[in-house]
């Protein structure tokens, strides 16, 4: 069965589409493994309870908990597979 021009130029589009929502995708997927998984926390605090007027953090340090942040750790193993 010949296809017409018509139908050629509609599946064109469609892959058009599909293309654009698949690059889409992966650009949402890029976003959300570049959010912060660690939002109340830093360097130095476990948990950020708030902060002072001046502006200085507050809360639960690693050092009170005898960890040191996750994200060394997640580094450190990254490191050892290369």
């Amino acid at each position: 069965m010949p296809i017409t021009a018509e139908r050629e130029a509609e599946l064109r589009q469609k892959a058009a589409r599909r293309t654009i929502t698949s690059a889409g995708r992966k650009e949402r997927k890029k976003e959300l493994a570049d959010v912060d998984e660690y939002p109340d926390s830093d360097e130095t605090f476990a948990y950020i309870a708030g902060y002072t007027p001046a502006g200085f953090a507050y809360g639960t340090t690693w050092e009170e908990l005898g960890e040191s942040p996750p994200w060394l750790e997640e580094a450190e193993i990254r490191l050892s597979a290369i």
